[in-house]
């Protein structure tokens, strides 16, 4: 069955519960975990016509702790249940590339990702990370509503 399960994750509460999924997946089949984040290289970039907003140094740097936090909340609970956990955060890049690409690097049998659950226009206008990486995965995606 699966050996190494990738989990995306995006610090959420809905993601979290992707994570619990997942990681009690990986405990009942002895499967190890590699745990991601993307994060924006620019989070606090606005562009609102002829204006761009550029966010403080700060900013990235909060980014990047609330990951480091984010992932080890989830190595935690793989440890707690004994699953092998790699834990692995991109920095800008598009969100279900880095995924994908991650799943590949890490040789990944099965992607756990988490999803709103939205359908039609509104998937096509939210760009929804879930449908691309479940549309583009070569290997099986698992999706938590």
């Amino acid at each position: 069955m699966y050996k190494r399960i990738l989990i995306a994750t995006d610090g959420s509460k809905l993601a979290a519960k992707a994570v619990v999924e997942g990681l009690r997946l990986a405990a009942a089949l002895k499967a190890e975990i590699v745990a991601v984040m993307v994060t924006s290289a620019d989070p606090g970039s606005v562009v609102a016509g002829p204006v761009v907003i550029i966010a403080p140094p700060e900013a990235l740097a909060e980014v990047t702790a609330c990951a480091k936090r984010t992932l080890e909340s989830v190595a935690m609970g793989a440890q707690k249940l004994g699953v092998p956990c790699q834990t692995v955060h991109v920095t800008g890049e598009v969100p279900f590339r880095a995924i994908l690409d991650t799943a590949a690097d890490k040789a990944c049998d099965l992607i756990v990702v988490a999803s709103h659950g939205h359908s039609g226009l509104k998937a096509v206008v939210l760009g929804s990370v879930t449908m691309n990486v479940l549309t583009q995965s070569t290997i099986p995606v698992l999706v938590c509503r």
